[in-house]
């Protein structure tokens, strides 16, 4: 009887201390993150505060419009993460809402010339992010993937029409019959991945990436 209790006493403790030492490496993680997380998810909401006094336009104050993204890519899982929390955000936003009788739209935009898709900018930021890696990480990966990386910024696809995503905003904002969700861009590609198996998915981001690491 001893033994057995023992036994459960020291799975436990075991169970107790893994959990926690994971929980541990979910925060460190989340940490390393938290720039990319706070500016969508804490900026989307403090970013129209002030605006409110000025409702020139009546309907404004029934609607809230935010502009997301729901596709996650190789290297941009911190960007990825924000918007999807936005998705989230927007929709359990939407259905809370319909009671107050308040409609949220979304705009989700994909591959745009704007600043932050600046080539330079992208290479540049790409570039010191490798410089302030530790050591062992760029060292598993290797120049190769670094160089890799950096020409396959410039295979991007961007598009260069930022006015389709401005109007999306004014008619999610002001028209009388607005769309739930906007797509504006090439959103077919993504659009099409959806409906394949997450396999298929996986692998064709593997495809398309860099993976030409050192580390064997």
């Amino acid at each position: 009887m001893f033994r057995a209790y023992s036994v459960f006493l020291f799975v436990a403790v075991f169970i107790l201390v893994f959990t926690f030492l994971h929980q541990l490496s979910v925060v460190v993680e989340l940490a390393l993150r938290s720039s990319a997380v706070w500016v969508t998810d804490y900026v989307v909401f403090r970013v129209k505060i002030p605006f409110l006094p000025m409702r020139a336009v009546s309907k404004l104050k029934y609607k809230a419009v935010l502009v997301t993204g729901n596709l996650t890519l190789n290297g941009l899982v911190a960007y990825s993460m924000s918007k999807n929390a936005v998705v989230a955000l927007a929709d359990g936003l939407r259905r809370e809402m319909l009671k107050f009788g308040v409609s949220v739209h979304t705009i989700n935009p994909w591959m745009h010339r704007t600043d932050i898709r600046c080539e330079e900018f992208v290479r540049k930021t790409l570039q010191d992010n490798w410089q302030q890696s530790p050591l062992h990480a760029t060292e598993i990966y290797g120049d190769n993937f670094l160089k890799d990386s950096l020409e396959f910024i410039g295979k991007l696809y961007e598009n260069d029409d930022i006015q389709e995503v401005v109007n999306a905003i004014i008619e999610a904002s002001v028209g009388k019959n607005p769309k739930i969700c906007y797509e504006e861009g090439i959103v077919w590609i993504p659009k099409l991945l959806s409906y394949f198996p997450q396999q298929f998915l996986d692998y064709f981001c593997y495809l398309y990436s860099p993976r030409n690491i050192s580390h064997k």
